[in-house]
């Protein structure tokens, strides 16, 4: 568990270190929003269709929301699940707005490990005033070993069904948020965890998001991204293709979740202690678009995702950070 962080504000220019690394040096603008004032790990993040953040927390449980757009961003609390340690994965579902599916259970925020059987997908919605949530289903997973990342699949007929990697058993669960049912559809050593060690380098496969028919994916112990072939229904995987390998050593280092652009076809992909990288989907290219030095601004980074006009993203961190990257 990272030490509390002082809440600073103001904006570092950071070079794109180069990646595994090659070409020409960019820059890019990363101005921090938010920190709390106290240690709070924060796990994932979703953008609500208003442009308001949703963040899930090791925090007993607590889904916070902050407006980006403000001068003085500050988190609110949305709900706070019952019995519930830490909120993992986030994933918006298509048939209606402001509806979210949100994974959690009892998480230790300093082992990262899950006491078995405590794994649920919970439904929330939002309701007047905005900053409340609603618990609208609880759907428990009690195989799993933790859910992590979340992904809701894209096909119209599908749009309240969600995918959950399982970080601990390496394999795919797909959760019906409207039947309840829950299956586990794929499993695969390319996507199994570290045999040994804490935190998120022991972690098999971490964030999963879908792209023109693949189920693309990190593995937190292994430094892999790669991808799946799907169906529409998210029932039936081809083979694993791994397209880059991130080196990766000791407890300090791991891959952990991405957003991907679908207009490019780039990953934008968080890696602990302290980088963002890019990867092209297609050349596989992978080269340090934040951080990477001992200057980083980015304290733990733990998820990222992109802004509706794709020209910024925000990057959580295990760190407590909200912060904003300007492409």
């Amino acid at each position: 568990m990272s030490p509390a962080w002082s809440r600073i504000m103001g904006i570092s220019t950071l070079l794109l270190g180069l990646g595994m690394l090659a070409g020409p040096a960019l820059a890019v603008v990363a101005k921090q929003l938010f920190e709390f004032n106290r240690s709070v790990w924060v796990e994932n993040i979703a953008v609500r269709q208003n442009g308001n953040l949703l963040l899930t927390t090791l925090d007993q449980g607590r889904l916070y929301t902050l407006d980006p757009s403000s001068p003085n961003p500050e988190a609110s609390l949305v709900v706070q699940l019952p019995g519930v340690t830490g909120l993992s994965g986030i994933s918006e579902l298509g048939f209606t707005s402001d509806i979210f599916a949100v994974a959690g259970g009892l998480i230790n925020e300093t082992t990262f490990s899950i006491t078995p059987g405590s794994t649920s997908v919970y439904v929330i919605a939002h309701s007047l005033p905005p900053v409340t949530g609603v618990i609208l289903r609880t759907i428990p997973v009690p195989a799993a070993v933790v859910i992590n990342g979340m992904t809701t699949l894209p096909n119209p007929l599908y749009r309240r069904v969600v995918l959950g990697a399982d970080s601990g058993a390496g394999s795919i669960y797909r959760v019906d948020t409207s039947s309840g049912s829950v299956e586990s559809v794929f499993q695969d050593a390319q996507l199994g965890p570290g045999s040994g060690g804490t935190g998120p380098a022991a972690q098999g496969v971490n964030g999963i998001k879908i792209f023109n028919g693949y189920l693309y994916y990190t593995n937190s112990h292994m430094g892999t991204f790669g991808r799946i072939r799907m169906s529409d229904d998210g029932r039936k995987f081809g083979k694993v293709e791994v397209l880059a390998d991130v080196p990766v050593s000791g407890e300090a280092t791991g891959l952990d979740d991405f957003a991907l652009d679908e207009q490019t076809g780039v990953a934008y992909v968080a890696l602990h202690p302290g980088s963002v990288l890019r990867i092209d989907t297609t050349d596989a290219k992978v080269t340090t678009l934040v951080g990477g030095g001992t200057d980083s601004v980015l304290k733990e980074p733990t998820s990222v995702v992109m802004t509706e006009d794709g020209g910024s993203m925000y990057v959580t961190t295990g760190g407590g950070q909200v912060v904003e990257v300007c492409l």
